[in-house]
């Protein structure tokens, strides 16, 4: 980790977006053999990622980060070898952690040491597919469940207070027409 950033990310005063591959940035720099502050205009050519075929990964850097940047020969042309974390930019987790943190705090993360994977959205999550499969010991839920469709339910269901069924509560329900011996009730009231 660097402590102080030795470059700064400079694009057009505005967040870099994916036309930074575009266009000329100046990396303003402090030059450790004398001192004195630096500027060198170089063409920024497309940032490294770990995928850029099929499958795609795209995550640029954005105004004031601190990268790391390889210059061709000439000095003209720079590629963005990724973000370096500072003591302005921590790292968001310790090294037995992925984590993955958004701008609006969101953050996916991993422990590897208790082999947890947490999602910890600020918004919504929506997930799309044609079928979803979990697998689990045992699945909690905190907070209110509303499914839309039909549910089949292949085991025991244990309900611990009251089961509302077709608007009749299952605990007060009642029945007119209550005979004993082999006559049957109406259904519920």
């Amino acid at each position: 980790m660097i402590k102080t950033p030795a470059f700064t990310l400079l694009y057009n005063n505005k967040s870099a977006t994916a036309d930074i591959a575009k266009d000329l940035i100046e990396a303003v720099f402090t030059d450790h053999l004398t001192g004195e502050a630096d500027e060198l205009d170089i063409t920024l050519a497309d940032p490294v990622t770990p995928r850029s075929c099929n499958a795609k990964h795209f995550d640029p850097p954005v105004k004031g980060e601190q990268v790391a940047i390889l210059l061709t020969d000439d000095g003209e042309t720079a590629i963005c070898l990724g973000s370096v974390f500072s003591d302005v930019d921590n790292a968001p987790a310790d090294r037995h952690q992925f984590a993955k943190v958004f701008d609006d705090g969101t953050a996916i993360t991993y422990d590897n040491d208790s082999h947890t994977l947490t999602v910890n959205a600020t918004g919504t999550i929506n997930i799309i597919c044609q079928n979803a499969n979990i697998t689990a010991d045992k699945t909690t839920i905190d907070g209110a469940v509303e499914i839309n469709g039909d549910t089949t339910i292949n085991g025991t269901a244990t309900i611990s207070k009251d089961a509302i069924i077709g608007g009749r509560s299952f605990k007060t329900h009642k029945h007119g027409g209550v005979r004993g011996g082999n006559g049957s009730t109406t259904p519920p009231i």
